[in-house]
């Protein structure tokens, strides 16, 4: 049986995880064309455990100061022989029968250009009750549609490197996702209902909130998934944009009554459908409350202390609205390129956003975010 995947792993100071992963790697039951091991810019025992890895032919190590995953990975695949290619984090370990069982997949169906597995999640248990996984996290048969609203294709997925051009170094968070909206735009992938990947959760695993919602966003731009639009001016632009719409406006209440009165008075729309993030501006909360119930709009209030359990009771309960909706708004004020990052007053709006777009059926989402400075930094992608 001829070799054909080369084995790219990552690590930046992952040396206490490394030994269990690199040996998952050379005792599967079909053995990999060549491990590749990219140490990017560690600090901790990495080097010392690497030695006794130099036996084997088929392994290669290089020290890197890239500080990025995705260049890491990249330098991996410019280095890499292999028909096929596997891309692994230095903390996570694979089941003795992953490549051969992926490979089996690429192997008898020439059609196929993908296969991935389900996994297991182990490790911090806060963490994993936190991110809801579970501990089998079990993913789904292969949807372009499906992938286009959420990642449930993990990157450790075994590829057919020939027509993959590797990772999009610019974008932050969801690089996988990113990856295989471009890779498998026009080729298919296969699931293995196994769960033949172990994928540890543990404190320097996570990313804040903000970053996370902010990139899925930027994601579903560069992919026309979330269209775009830059709209300076709320009071006026906002008119023609939504005439003839059926859509979904998520907003803070703060500094925002006149315009949603505005809004509901003029804009010549279809249908509305209104989340309201309350920040604790009661006295602007009630009067947008009233003039809503007054022009029968249906709305929802979203509580910014609490909006993992609102957005769940709307899932549960069906509040989402009966009508197809053509756009989700997102409605920020704050003119601070910085707001799109860092500042947790926006958390809440991208993380509504994100539950909203997984939860609503959507033909085509568009997004329209005021901020005169912010739309710059967002759209930098």
């Amino acid at each position: 049986m001829n070799n054909k995947t080369s084995i790219i792993v990552t690590s930046h100071n992952y040396g206490t995880y490394l030994k269990k992963c690199l040996d998952s790697l050379f005792y599967q039951t079909t053995q990999a064309l060549e491990i590749i091991l990219i140490n990017d810019s560690s600090s901790d025992n990495t080097d010392e455990i690497v030695k006794k890895y130099g036996k084997y032919k088929n392994f290669s190590y290089y020290n890197v100061d890239f500080q990025s995953a995705q260049k890491s990975r990249n330098f991996g695949l410019k280095k890499s022989k292999g028909e096929y290619l596997l891309n692994m984090d230095a903390d996570n370990y694979l089941d003795k029968y992953f490549l051969e069982k992926t490979e089996k997949v690429l192997d008898d169906n020439s059609d196929i250009d993908l296969a991935y597995t389900d996994h297991i999640v182990f490790g911090d248990e806060n963490l994993i009750a936190e991110t809801a996984q579970g501990n089998h996290w079990q993913s789904k048969n292969f949807d372009y549609n499906a992938l286009k609203q959420m990642n449930y294709i993990d990157t450790t997925s075994l590829i057919r490197k020939r027509e993959f051009d590797g990772f999009d170094e610019r974008v932050r968070r969801f690089q996988d996702w990113d990856a295989w909206l471009t890779f498998l735009k026009d080729k298919k992938a296969q699931r293995v209902a196994e769960p033949l990947l172990f994928k540890r959760l543990h404190k320097s695993s996570k990313t804040s909130l903000v970053q996370l919602y902010m990139e899925r966003l930027r994601v579903m731009s560069k992919h026309n998934i979330l269209n775009i639009h830059k709209c300076e001016n709320k009071n006026s632009d906002i008119f023609d944009y939504v005439k003839g719409k059926t859509f979904c406006i998520i907003m803070g209440t703060q500094g925002n009554s006149v315009f949603l009165d505005n809004l509901v008075e003029r804009g010549k729309y279809k249908k509305l459908f209104i989340y309201l993030v309350d920040r604790d501006d009661k006295e602007c909360l009630r009067k947008m409350k009233k003039m809503l119930r007054r022009k029968k709009i249906v709305y929802r209030v979203l509580r910014d202390y609490n909006i993992d359990k609102s957005l769940k009771g709307f899932r549960m309960n069906n509040y989402m609205p009966a009508y197809s909706t053509d756009s989700i708004i997102i409605i920020n004020n704050m003119d601070d390129e910085k707001c799109f990052c860092t500042n947790k007053k926006c958390d809440i709006i991208y993380k509504a956003s994100c539950e909203l777009l997984e939860c609503e059926k959507f033909d085509d989402i568009d997004c329209v975010i005021f901020s005169k400075k912010g739309i710059n930094k967002f759209l930098n992608v």
